[in-house]
């Protein structure tokens, strides 16, 4: 699913199901040491007019930013409101 949405165009956008896909590109990286994943995610998020691909290369370079600054160790926080 995350390797087509590069190919989207702009629609309504479930922003979980986007963190949620980009989470699970860094599964390896999250199982190799001691990070855990928090997900305080908003019941009633709307979707968003929006281009899914280009939200999940942000979502991406932010868990891979968070991840690298960890050093293998830490709690990562997704929140949504």
């Amino acid at each position: 699913e995350y390797t087509y949405m590069d190919r989207a165009e702009l629609q309504d956008t479930d922003v979980h199901k986007g963190l949620d896909s980009t989470l699970t590109i860094f599964a390896p990286r999250l199982k190799s040491g001691t990070i855990h994943v928090e997900r305080h995610f908003a019941p009633d998020l709307p979707l968003i007019c929006a281009y899914p691909g280009e939200l999940n290369q942000v979502w991406t370079n932010l868990f891979d930013n968070a991840l690298d600054a960890m050093n293998g160790n830490g709690r990562l926080i997704i929140s949504t409101e």
